[in-house]
């Protein structure tokens, strides 16, 4: 018994480590977004990609779907680079195209930010849609019998170009005011009227009399 209480006594207290929610939660949120964060998922694509290449044949075929799943889930997270999901947006035959497209958009204007590469995939989506639906309205005005529904048709696709128009054409004066210069302002006298990339002075008349008068 003597032994048992002497066990019992040697017992080393444990650390009792008191709730905090506020921190809890803290930390769940850095933990769930690291698991969820693209950089997290590059880290481990590029470290699976070093094993898959450096592996021999049975090891490239042990890791050949874990590879593939993140150069897939790789591919979207680039996809303002690469446009992969910019093209699953449309149907096969337009692909090459609509990338082709963005492509020569964002050369254009030399489109470097977040914002300018999304509004150019905007502006490829709605030229490749005012195609699309040209192309059915085209269809359904050949029919030589006009009816009831075949005029609907009509009138839908004619909404729809317009539609896609107005997006294209919005979208890119929104681009060109995102991309113009700043407005500097330079006033030198009383009175100035200052525009876009110009500048009107108007100075005192009186001012300008007494400056005659001295040459």
């Amino acid at each position: 018994m003597a032994k048992k209480l002497q066990k019992k006594s040697d017992y080393k207290k444990k650390e009792i480590i008191k709730y905090e929610p506020d921190r809890t939660r803290d930390n769940l949120r850095e933990f769930m977004a690291d698991c969820q964060s693209p950089d997290s998922f590059l880290r481990d694509f590029n470290d699976v990609a070093k094993k898959y290449f450096k592996g021999n044949k049975k090891e490239k075929k042990e890791l050949l779907n874990d590879f593939g799943r993140h150069y897939n889930g790789a591919l979207v997270i680039m996809s303002l680079d690469n446009h992969i999901v910019l093209g699953s947006s449309v149907t096969e035959k337009y692909k090459l195209l609509i990338v082709e497209v963005v492509n020569n958009l964002i050369k254009e204007y030399n489109c470097n930010t977040t914002d300018e590469k999304i509004l150019a995939e905007i502006m490829a989506n709605a030229y490749i849609r005012m195609i699309h639906f040209s192309k059915k309205m085209t269809r359904a005005s050949d029919i030589e019998h006009a009816t009831k529904e075949n005029n609907t048709l009509i009138s839908i696709m004619s909404k729809e170009i317009d539609r896609a128009q107005r997006q294209f054409t919005n979208t890119l004066i929104t681009l060109k005011q995102l991309k113009s210069p700043n407005l500097k302002i330079n006033v030198t006298a009383k009175n100035a009227f200052v525009a876009q990339n110009q500048q009107v002075n108007i100075g005192d008349k009186e001012k300008d009399k007494d400056d005659k008068k001295h040459l």
